[in-house]
């Protein structure tokens, strides 16, 4: 998982990021457990509630969730190029 910042009293400054994803994603997904970190996401096994399937979900780190990052598919539906 990623690092927490602490303040200089021991205390956390950002909430754990899994309670939040939790929080976030409880009427849809329950989250079971992660299954691993690499460079740019953190992988979690959940169960898609709705559909009763196991399902992977990759979630990036905190500094890039205000950037917008064009995926792949996006050229195949007339995105443009990612120039």
């Amino acid at each position: 998982m990623y690092p927490r910042a602490v303040a200089s009293g021991g205390q956390n400054v950002v909430p754990d990021l899994l309670d939040r994803l939790k929080t976030a994603l409880a009427d849809r997904y329950t989250i079971e457990e992660e299954l691993g970190t690499g460079g740019m996401a953190t992988v979690y096994l959940a169960e898609d509630l709705k559909h009763h399937l196991h399902v992977a979900i990759n979630v990036g780190p905190p500094l890039m969730s205000g950037r917008c990052v064009r995926g792949k598919n996006s050229a195949n539906r007339g995105g443009g190029s990612d120039a």
